[in-house]
C-alpha cells in the first residue's frame, strides 16, 4: 500500500511499519522560511478507525501523553484526524530499540556490560516515575500506567539517551487486544500477573514488566516463552520467575534481590514506585563501582550497530513502534575495547533460534538456556 502524500499538515516521507493497531510513518513538519522538523506519525489503522470505542480511548490517551515532558519519555507533539483516521505525532529519534540491541548483541556473540543494563533500567524508572506521578490541572493524579512496557518500547538513541515510547496508545491497544485475537503476540511475556488475569492494574504492573526486561538484559536470555498464549498467561499468573543465578552463577546476589522483588507476583511485595527501584539500582551501581554513563552507552550502541546513521529527510526512521524492526545496519561490530570485568558474560553458545519449536515449559528452566533474546 502506497504511503499517503500528507497526513494532516505533515508531509509524509515514507512508511516505516504497520502494527496491530497503527501505521507508522516518517514525516516532515514545515514552517515559515526554511523551518523543517522530522517527526514520526502513528495513525490508527483504517479498519479500527470505524470503532468509536477505540477512537475515543486513543484520543483520551493521546491528550494525556501530550502533557508528558521528560527526558526519558518520547514526546508526543500533536494529535488529530485526517481522512477519517486519527493519528499521533511523536518526536523523531535516531535510535534502536532495546529489543534490537539485545538481538544484535547476542547474534554478534558480544556482551552487554552490566553497567549499560543498569543504566537503561534506571532511566526507564525515571521516565516511569514522572508519568506515574503526573497530576492534572486540578492537582489530582492522572493515574497513568503504561501497560505495554517491553524491550520494543524502550529506545536507546545514538547519543546514549534512553526513551520510553507509546504511552499514548498503550491503553487503547490493550482494550483492542481483548476483542481482537493475536494483537498481544510478543507482548504477553512482559505482562504482570494481574494484567494476565485482566484485572485492574496500577503503577506496580509497569514495575513488574520493567523487572522482566532487566532480568533479560542481565541474563542475556528470554525469561518467558511458551507454545501458545494460554500457556504463557497461565505461567505468569501461577509460577514464580526463576532466579537469574540459576542461569548465571556469577550473577550478583544484590542485583538478584532487586530483580526478585520486582518480579513478585503479589503487587504488595514488589517495589511500590519506580523511584524506589531507581534508587535501589543506583545504590547497587555505586557499591559495585559501576560507571553509569550515557556517553559509554552511546559508544556501545555504535560498536554494535556501526557508525551512527546520518539523519536525512529521505532516510527511513529507526524503529519507534512496538512492531517496527531495527534499522538493519549491516556488518558485525568488533568487540568493545576495554570491556569492563564487571560485565555479565554471555555463554559462548548464546544464539537466537527462531520461535518455532519452543519448549512446552513457559518459565525458563536451566535446560532451556539458549532461548532467544526478544
Amino acid at each position: 500500500m502506497a504511503a499517503p502524500l500528507r497526513i494532516g499538515r505533515y508531509e509524509v516521507v515514507r512508511h516505516l511499519a504497520t502494527g496491530g493497531m497503527a501505521e507508522v510513518y516518517l514525516a516532515r513538519a514545515q514552517g515559515p522560511g526554511d523551518f523543517e522538523k522530522l517527526v514520526v506519525i502513528k495513525r490508527i489503522l483504517p479498519a479500527l478507525a470505524e470503532d468509536p470505542r477505540i477512537v475515543q480511548m486513543f484520543l483520551d490517551e493521546a491528550r494525556t501523553a501530550a502533557t508528558l515532558r521528560h527526558s526519558n519519555v518520547a514526546q508526543v507533539f500533536d494529535f488529530g484526524a485526517a481522512d477519517g483516521a486519527h493519528f499521533l505525532v511523536m518526536e523523531f529519534l535516531n535510535a534502536e530499540s532495546v529489543s534490537a540491541l539485545m538481538r544484535r548483541t547476542i547474534a554478534a556473540r558480544r556482551e552487554l556490560p552490566l553497567e549499560h543494563a543498569i543504566l537503561i533500567a534506571r532511566d526507564v524508572c525515571a521516565g516511569l516515575h514522572y508519568a506515574h506521578e503526573k497530576q492534572g490541572g486540578d492537582g489530582q493524579p492522572l493515574g497513568i500506567v503504561h501497560r505495554d512496557l517491553s524491550p520494543q518500547n524502550v529506545l536507546v538513541t545514538f547519543h546514549g539517551e534512553v526513551k520510553l515510547v507509546d504511552f499514548g496508545i498503550a491503553k487503547a491497544a490493550h482494550n483492542l487486544a481483548r476483542t481482537h485475537t493475536g494483537t498481544l503476540k510478543g507482548k504477553i511475556p512482559y505482562m504482570s500477573p494481574e494484567q494476565s488475569r485482566a484485572q485492574p492494574v496500577d503503577r506496580r504492573s509497569d514495575l513488574f514488566s520493567l523487572s522482566v526486561v532487566l532480568w533479560e538484559l542481565t541474563v542475556g536470555q528470554r525469561l518467558l516463552r511458551g507454545t501458545n498464549d494460554y500457556e504463557m498467561l497461565r505461567a505468569i499468573a501461577t509460577e514464580d520467575a526463576p532466579a537469574p543465578s540459576v542461569f548465571r552463577p556469577d550473577y550478583p546476589p544484590a542485583l538478584e534481590r532487586i530483580v526478585a522483588k520486582g518480579l513478585a507476583r503479589d503487587p504488595a511485595a514488589r517495589w511500590q514506585t519506580a523511584q524506589e527501584l531507581q534508587l535501589a539500582l543506583e545504590r547497587f551501581a555505586h557499591e559495585q563501582r559501576l560507571l553509569l554513563s550515557n556517553v559509554e552507552l552511546a559508544r556501545h550502541l555504535g560498536q554494535v550497530f556501526g557508525a551512527r546513521p546520518t539523519i536525512a529527510a529521505e532516510r527511513p526512521a529507526p524503529a519507534v513502534a512496538p512492531t517496527a524492526p531495527g534499522t538493519g545496519v549491516t556488518g558485525t561490530a568488533a568487540a568493545p575495547a576495554g570491556q569492563p570485568t564487571t560485565a555479565l558474560r554471555r555463554p559462548a553458545d548464546a544464539t537466537m533460534p527462531a520461535p518455532a519449536g519452543q519448549p512446552t515449559t513457559a518459565l525458563r528452566r536451566p535446560a532451556d538456556a539458549t532461548m532467544p533474546a526478544p
